[in-house]
């Protein structure tokens, strides 16, 4: 997961079960991001997105009956607790912070958009 270069920030998403972060990921990649999700909330070590050295870290997040509703899971609101206890470092870093529930994967994909490009130009 090596940058690119300046306009290519090395853009790791993170976020509990079913936030989105697979399809933000393969969307950002369509259009030529270094974009890659990472399973953070199923290590154990808090600090796993930052082996990456992110440029841009984004965090995904939706309550627990948005991710039953998204997706048949054999686990509830205990485990999804702990995935927020997990994510807790990620989130206290996190340059973007995106609650999921109530948006389309397209509003998704355009706040994080809006976010990479206002950090392109911010050196500009």
């Amino acid at each position: 997961m090596a940058r690119i270069d300046d306009r290519h920030p090395l853009i790791i998403i993170v976020g509990n079960c079913c936030s989105g972060k697979t399809t933000l990921a393969s969307r950002l990649q369509q259009m030529g991001y270094n974009a890659h999700s990472c399973l953070q909330e199923h290590s154990r070590a808090p600090r796993l997105w930052n082996r990456h050295k992110p440029d841009i870290l984004i965090v995904l997040y939706c309550t627990v009956e948005t991710a039953q509703r998204r997706r048949t899971i054999s686990w509830g609101k205990t485990r999804w607790l702990a995935q927020q206890d997990i994510l807790q470092d990620a989130r206290a870093n996190a340059h973007l912070f995106i609650e999921t529930d109530e948006m389309s994967r397209e509003e998704v994909l355009a706040e994080a958009l809006h976010y990479i490009e206002n950090w392109r130009m911010k050196d500009e």
